[in-house]
């Protein structure tokens, strides 16, 4: 993580990747790892990492941790998934983008709301 922090993202995928080896259910780590990807601009990579750890429908009225790390994590790993899906050439990840925006927007929170809600706009025109 420090390695992350440092913006040394190539190290800090070989360490993630690394730790992922002996901890495969530390969704921490693989969401910092799908960063690094994207900071690399392994997009394909970072999506691939984040589709299963970002959640299919976001919980607004969730505490940060009271149910999972992963919940605490659920507006960025879905803001990220949406950013690394946008930079894919396929119609699938287009349209994948679009909706991932569109669930932000919609999510009624106010900071991801806003970023999704400018984004969109952008796109419209």
């Amino acid at each position: 993580m420090k390695l992350y922090q440092n913006k040394s993202f190539g190290e800090a995928e070989k360490a993630l990747a690394a730790h992922l080896q002996t901890y495969p259910q530390d969704t921490i780590s693989q969401f910092y790892l799908a960063l690094s990807h994207l900071e690399l601009g392994h997009y394909d990579q970072a999506t691939a990492l984040l589709r299963p750890i970002a959640p299919a429908n976001l919980t607004p009225d969730a505490r940060p941790g009271q149910a999972s790390q992963a919940l605490d994590f659920q507006y960025e790993m879905t803001w990220y998934l949406a950013l690394a899906s946008s930079q894919l050439p396929d119609q699938a990840a287009q349209d994948s983008t679009l909706s991932l925006l569109r669930k932000l927007e919609a999510s009624g929170n106010g900071e991801w709301a806003a970023k999704a809600k400018e984004v969109l706009g952008k796109l419209d025109k």
